[in-house]
């Protein structure tokens, strides 16, 4: 129900804003098609092969531009039954933006400016290996697909964490290489949720191949608690998501980090470590790492991934990739959570990704 208010409404305002707009009109219709196969070698555990759609989507794109003002709305569309932590809806994203020299306004169910911060870093990121979830990680209280271990749940590329619906963002220009953000999330029947609207600000510098940033997220309620509550994430209670990271990057290599601290109520604090980086052999072929620390979860341990991406074709990529992970068994226990299978796991990947762009189809 709720991303079908998000369409109706998007519709009918983009379709009011489009006839105000007298010029360039145009629609791109695009995809990101990810699929892998997996072997996973589990400690005292059955081993696996996994075929999977690494959340795999289509989208369209309408907008309209009159001087310096451009109207967008985008429909966005899993093709995956991994899109949601419930499973029950396809809709990715569904929003309107409106941009002009003072900044960039959206409205609707869109990625959160926390999640893509960290998603910038991960070479990983929708992935054979990019994910948290499975036979290592069963115990995690969310599907956590997208992101590589070491980023939190709220930088999943699923609905209700880090696809969120009902905000209203704001991007400013830039700015002396500054560029700052904020996000205000109102929760379904609100009054009856005893007012749970989310807030986020952060901050970000990039220049000269440095990236430096700060994302916040003041997240008040969750599905845990509050059934109409925006975000799910496996976080028990309310939570303060702090995401500090930076970067630096040339034509032939790339290095970034992250640190998460979450402050969760009635529950010990989280922290989530984050490495990566990437060089690249030639123009068509590239090596990149990540590792990850995680602490107060209920996989806490830590994870090394490796792989080589190779392009094929404008768009299509094949990628080999390895990840070992070992998780805490003493520690995990200690937080009051159990170990299923053994504390560690080796897992090898085949994959392949292809992402296109119909632009100008009006």
């Amino acid at each position: 129900m709720r991303s079908k208010q998000l369409i109706a409404a998007g519709s009918v305002m983009a379709l009011c804003s489009m006839q105000a707009l007298a010029a360039e009109i145009g629609a791109n219709l695009y995809g990101d098609l990810r699929y892998s196969v997996g072997y996973s070698d589990v400690e005292d555990g059955a081993d696996d092969f996994d075929f999977n759609s690494n959340n795999s989507h289509l989208g369209l794109s309408i907008g309209g531009a009159e001087g310096d003002l451009r109207v967008t709305a985008v429909y966005e569309l899993g093709i995956d039954s991994g899109n949601t932590t419930s499973g029950s809806d396809d809709t990715r994203q569904a929003y309107l933006s409106v941009g002009s020299p003072y900044g960039t306004l959206a409205y609707g169910q869109l990625e959160t400016t926390y999640k893509q911060a960290g998603q910038r870093l991960d070479p990983f990121y929708n992935t054979g290996v990019g994910t948290i979830t499975g036979t290592p990680f069963g115990n995690a209280g969310a599907p956590v697909l997208g992101p590589s271990f070491g980023l939190s749940a709220l930088t999943s590329d699923t609905v209700d964490q880090g696809l969120i619906a009902n905000q209203v963002t704001y991007l400013s220009p830039t700015i002396a290489n500054l560029t700052g953000n904020a996000t205000i999330i109102f929760a379904e029947n609100d009054r009856d949720n005893g007012g749970q609207t989310d807030f986020g600000v952060g901050v970000e510098y990039a220049a000269n191949g440095i990236l430096l940033g700060a994302q916040y997220l003041d997240i008040r309620a969750t599905l845990n608690g509050t059934p109409n509550a925006n975000f799910n994430a496996g976080l028990p209670d309310r939570t303060k998501a702090t995401r500090v990271y930076g970067g630096y990057g040339t034509e032939n290599w790339t290095l970034g980090a992250s640190w998460e601290p979450l402050e969760i109520d009635g529950a010990p604090d989280r922290d989530y470590y984050f490495l990566s980086g990437t060089l690249r052999l030639n123009d068509s072929t590239r090596l990149a790492a990540s590792l990850g620390y995680v602490e107060n979860v209920p996989f806490e341990g830590q994870s090394l991934s490796l792989g080589v991406f190779h392009e094929l074709l404008t768009g299509l990529e094949a990628y080999a990739a390895a990840r070992y992970s070992d998780r805490d068994e003493e520690a995990i226990l200690n937080n009051g959570f159990a170990i299923s299978d053994g504390a560690s796991v080796g897992e090898l990947v085949l994959g392949i990704n292809y992402q296109f762009s119909l632009a100008g189809l009006f």
